[in-house]
C-alpha cells in the first residue's frame, strides 16, 4: 500500500510539473517559442538600410555632398546553373568587361586581391569582406602583356564558376568583441575543420566528419542553437560566388545584355545591387570624416565617432527583415504571408566646415609645406564665439574612397618594404586634434594674459634682463637669439619673444596659480569635440613641478598641448575671455524622431576677464605689426598675432632634437576688430627655416587676407 502511496504522489508531482511548465512555455516564455517556431517556418530577407549622409556647407549654409551611400552593382554566379559547355563560352564574354589592366606590380597585387575574395553560400552566411583592409596577396610576378594577364584573370574568373562547395563559412565574426572567451574554449578542442583567425571563427564543411558531434560542441560556445549550426557545419553546394564588386553603371548594364551564340542569357550570373560608401570631394576634409571600411563599419573621424548612436547621432542605419513563409522543403511560398519589419536609415549629419575654405586651406598648406620642405602640417580656422571649426586640415592626405593605399609598399628597389606614402596608415591620424607638441613661444600669449588677468603685471610693467643666460636648477636657459634684451616692457616681451621675460612672469605667479590659468584655458582636459581619439594634452600637477619646470612652462615648453587646443585658448583671447566648447556638428536630423536639431555654442568657461583679454589682444596686434619684418601685415587691418619656434623632445626625454627639421614652426592670431575667425598654422620639421615667422608665417598671412575677403569684413583703417 504505502508503495502505491508513494507511486500515486510521485505521478501526481510529475503532472504538476508538467503543468507548471506547459504554463511557462504558454504564458511566460510563449511569445519566445512562437518567434522560435515562426522564424524556423520562415525565411529571412535582410531589407539593407542607408547611412546617413554627411555634407559640408558654406558662409550662406548652401550644402554639398561629403559623404553618401551609393548603389554600385555586385556580379555574382550560381555555379550549380552553369554547365561545361557554356562555362568557357561565359567566361569570354565577361572578362574583358571585368578586368582592368593594372599600371604596375603592386596594381597586378590588387587586381588578384580583389579576385580571391573568400566565398560563402547565401542564405546561411555572408560573403566575408575584409574587416577594413583588404588581406595582402601572394607576391606574383608582373606579366607584361595585356592578353597574357587577361588570360591568367579568364583562368581565375573560370576556377570560380567551377566551384561546386562552400569552404568558408563564417560562424562569429568580431569574435573579440562579441565573444572573447570563445577562443579559449574552442582551442583546446582542436576541431578538424575550424578555424579562427583575429577577426573570426569559420568553418570548412568539406573537411568536417560529423557536423551534428561538431555543432553539439560548439553551440554553448557560439550561441547557436544546435539545429542550425549543424546546417552551417554540413557540405552544400555553393550558389553564391562573388566575381566583382563596384561595377561602374555602364558595366553592369553591358553584362545585362550580354547573350551567349544561342541567344539566351548567360545562365548562373546574376547583379546585385550593393550600397557602397562614396565621398565626392575625394580627399576634401578626409581627416574629419575618416572612412568606411569593406566591412561597412567607419574608421576614424566622424565615420567612426557615429557608427553607433552617439549623443543622440547614429550613422549606420539598422537594417530591416522581410520575413517569408517557407513550406517543409525551405522553398519560398509566393501566396504566403510576407512580414516586414522595415529598414531604418542613418542620420544625416551637417558640419561646421565651410567647403570653400576648406578647400583654400588644403590647397595652400600642401604648397607650403613642400616649399619649406617639412614633414607634415596642419592648420585649423574656428569661430571664436561659437567654437564652430570651419576649416581643419593635415598634411599628408589621403582619399577615403581609396584608403587602402595608405598601406601599399613597395614590393621591389632600395624602398622595398616601405610605405609608399612614406608614413603608411599614420596618414589616417588627425594630428590637429590628436599630435600633442610642445607649443613653444606662442604659449607665451597664455603667460601674459594670466599675469595681467592675476594682477601681478600690466603690458607696461617692467623687466630687465641682465645676463643673456639664467641658470635654473643647473639648467641654462637662453632667449633664441642668446642675448639679453635689457630692460624692456611685458608688451616688448611678447614682441622680442623673450623667454626671460616670460619667465619672470611665471615666477610672480608661482606654481599653484599659474597652473590653474593653463587649465582654465582648456589645456590638460579633452576638447569634446565630435571625433575620435582626441588627446587631452599633458600637463603635470604643480606639486610635480620643479623650478625650471615653471620657468619652462612660461615660454611653452615641458607642457603638451594638440593644435586644436592652443587654438581654442588663443580664441578664448578673440572671445572677451571666453573658451568656448568646439564643435564640428552644425546640426543633424534624427530620423528615429523625424526632427532637425542644430548644435547651439556652449561656453565652457571664462578663462580671463574680458579687460585682461581686450589687454593681450593689444599686446598681440603690437607684435604683429612691429615683429615678423612685416610678413604678418595685412593693410588695413589690425592683426593679433604670436608665432613659435617648438623644440622636438628627444624619445628618451632626455633633452631634444638638434640639427635641421628640429622644430615645430607654428603661428596662431586673429583680426583684433573682428575676430570673425582665430587661424592656427603649424608646420612639422620644416627643413628651409626653423622658425614660426619663416615656415608658418606667409601661409598665415595668405589664409587671414583671403577670409577678410571671403567674409567681406570691412578694413579697421583706411590703406
Amino acid at each position: 500500500m504505502s508503495r502505491f502511496i508513494q507511486l500515486r504522489t510521485f505521478l501526481v508531482g510529475l503532472m504538476i510539473i508538467l503543468v507548471v511548465r506547459l504554463g511557462v512555455l504558454q504564458l511566460v516564455e510563449g511569445s519566445y517559442y512562437q518567434k522560435l517556431a515562426e522564424e524556423q517556418h520562415k525565411g529571412v530577407i535582410e531589407l539593407q538600410s542607408r547611412r546617413g549622409t554627411i555634407y559640408l556647407q558654406n558662409k550662406d549654409s548652401e550644402p554639398t555632398l561629403l559623404a553618401t551611400d551609393t548603389a554600385l552593382d555586385l556580379v555574382f554566379a550560381d555555379p550549380t546553373l552553369i554547365d561545361e559547355t557554356s562555362e568557357q563560352e561565359i567566361v569570354d564574354l565577361l572578362a574583358p568587361l571585368l578586368f582592368e589592366m593594372p599600371k604596375d606590380k603592386e596594381e597586378e597585387e590588387q587586381l588578384l586581391r580583389e579576385s580571391e575574395v573568400l566565398l560563402d553560400e547565401s542564405g546561411i552566411a555572408v560573403e566575408e569582406l575584409a574587416n577594413s583592409v583588404p588581406e595582402a596577396a601572394p607576391k606574383v610576378e608582373f606579366q607584361e602583356t595585356f592578353e597574357s594577364l587577361l588570360n591568367g584573370y579568364k583562368e581565375s574568373l573560370l576556377k570560380k564558376l567551377r566551384k561546386e562547395e562552400v569552404t568558408h563559412r563564417i560562424l562569429i565574426k568580431d569574435w573579440a568583441k562579441k565573444k572573447p572567451e570563445a577562443k579559449s574554449q574552442i582551442e583546446p578542442l582542436q576541431i578538424r575543420g575550424i578555424y579562427i583567425t583575429e577577426t573570426e571563427i569559420y568553418a570548412d564543411p568539406t573537411i568536417i566528419e560529423n557536423p551534428q558531434d561538431t555543432a553539439n560542441k560548439l553551440s554553448d560556445f557560439l550561441d547557436l542553437p544546435r539545429q542550425s549550426l549543424t546546417k552551417m557545419l554540413s557540405r552544400t553546394p555553393i550558389r553564391y560566388v562573388p566575381l566583382k564588386h563596384k561595377l561602374p553603371p555602364d558595366i553592369s548594364e553591358k553584362i545585362k545584355n550580354l547573350r551567349l551564340k544561342n541567344g539566351k542569357k548567360l545562365p548562373g550570373i546574376g547583379l546585385l545591387p550593393e550600397q557602397w560608401r562614396f565621398y565626392p570631394e575625394s580627399s576634401l576634409a578626409a581627416h574629419i570624416v575618416g572612412f568606411v571600411g569593406y566591412d561597412k563599419i567607419g574608421q576614424y573621424g566622424i565615420e567612426r565617432q557615429f557608427e553607433e548612436e552617439n549623443d543622440n547621432i547614429q550613422l549606420a542605419g539598422v537594417n530591416g527583415k522581410l520575413l517569408v513563409d517557407r513550406d517543409p522543403q525551405g522553398n519560398q511560398i509566393v501566396v504566403g504571408d510576407k512580414v516586414v519589419t522595415p529598414a531604418q536609415d542613418g542620420d544625416d549629419i551637417t558640419l561646421t566646415i565651410d567647403r570653400v575654405i576648406q578647400n583654400f586651406v588644403e590647397t595652400e598648406l600642401a604648397s607650403q609645406v613642400k616649399s619649406v620642405k617639412g614633414e607634415s602640417g596642419q592648420v585649423i580656422v574656428l569661430n571664436p564665439k561659437t567654437g564652430a571649426i570651419i576649416a581643419l586640415a593635415n598634411y599628408p592626405t589621403f582619399d577615403p574612397n581609396t584608403y587602402w593605399d595608405g598601406f601599399e609598399k613597395w614590393q621591389e628597389g632600395i624602398h622595398a618594404g616601405e610605405y609608399k606614402n612614406k608614413i603608411g596608415p599614420g596618414v589616417f591620424v588627425n594630428k590637429a586634434i590628436v599630435d600633442m607638441y610642445e607649443p613653444g613661444s606662442v604659449f607665451k600669449v597664455i603667460t601674459m594674459s594670466a599675469g595681467i588677468d592675476s594682477g601681478e603685471i600690466t603690458p607696461q610693467s617692467i623687466n630687465c634682463e641682465n645676463e643673456d643666460t639664467l641658470y635654473i636648477d643647473g639648467f641654462p636657459v637662453q632667449n633664441s637669439t642668446k642675448q639679453a634684451y635689457g630692460c624692456i616692457t611685458m608688451t616688448r616681451v611678447l614682441e622680442v619673444s623673450s623667454n626671460l621675460g616670460a619667465l619672470s612672469v611665471s615666477k610672480k605667479l608661482g606654481r599653484t596659480l599659474f597652473y590653474q590659468y593653463i587649465r582654465n584655458f582648456g589645456f590638460g582636459e579633452y576638447p569634446n569635440i565630435e571625433v575620435d581619439n582626441t588627446s587631452p594634452g599633458w600637463v603635470s600637477t604643480p606639486d610635480k613641478w620643479a623650478t625650471i619646470d615653471l620657468a619652462a612652462a612660461a615660454f611653452g615648453q615641458g607642457i603638451g598641448a594638440t593644435p586644436l587646443q592652443v587654438a581654442m585658448a588663443v580664441g578664448a583671447i578673440a572671445n572677451d575671455g571666453k573658451l568656448m566648447k568646439p564643435h564640428l556638428i552644425a546640426s543633424y536630423f534624427d530620423r528615429e524622431n523625424n526632427r532637425h536639431v542644430t548644435t547651439d555654442a556652449k561656453e565652457v568657461r571664462h578663462a580671463v576677464k574680458k579687460e585682461s583679454a581686450d589687454q593681450v589682444k593689444a599686446m598681440m596686434v603690437s607684435t604683429a605689426k612691429n615683429s615678423y619684418k612685416g610678413t604678418i601685415k595685412i593693410p588695413g587691418y589690425h592683426i593679433a598675432a604670436k608665432t613659435g619656434t617648438a623644440q622636438i623632445a628627444l624619445k628618451n626625454g632626455l633633452g631634444y632634437e638638434k640639427g635641421a627639421g628640429s622644430t615645430i614652426a607654428s603661428i596662431v592670431g586673429f583680426p583684433a576688430e573682428n575676430p570673425e575667425f582665430v587661424i592656427l598654422v603649424k608646420i612639422d620639421r620644416p627643413l628651409s627655416t626653423p622658425w614660426g615667422e619663416g615656415a608658418a608665417g606667409p601661409l598665415f598671412s595668405k589664409i587671414c587676407d583671403y577670409l577678410l575677403k571671403y567674409y567681406t569684413i570691412p578694413q579697421d583703417t583706411p590703406t
